[in-house]
C-alpha cells in the first residue's frame, strides 16, 4: 500500500475536510483519506491511485495543491 501527503491551500475548517473526504468515498483506488485542518494536509492511502489524479480531484473541489510527497 502506498501513502502520499498533499499540502493543500484553502483547508480552513471541518467542512473543508468533509468536502475532501466525501470526494473519495466509494473510490476503488483510495482506501483511506485523512485531512488535517491544522497542518493543511491530505493523506491518501491506497494501492493504485495516481498522485496527479488525486491532485486534480482536490483542485476540482476549489483547493490548491501546493505540493505532494510520498510518506
Amino acid at each position: 500500500m502506498k501513502t502520499m501527503i498533499f499540502k493543500v491551500d484553502g483547508i480552513k475548517c471541518g467542512g473543508c475536510a468533509k468536502k475532501i473526504k466525501t470526494a473519495f468515498e466509494g473510490s476503488e483506488d483510495v482506501s483511506s483519506v485523512d485531512v488535517s485542518v491544522d497542518e493543511k494536509e491530505v493523506t491518501i492511502m491506497g494501492e493504485t491511485f495516481s498522485g496527479m489524479g488525486i491532485k486534480s480531484i482536490i483542485e476540482d473541489l476549489g483547493f490548491e495543491v501546493m505540493g505532494m510527497k510520498k510518506a
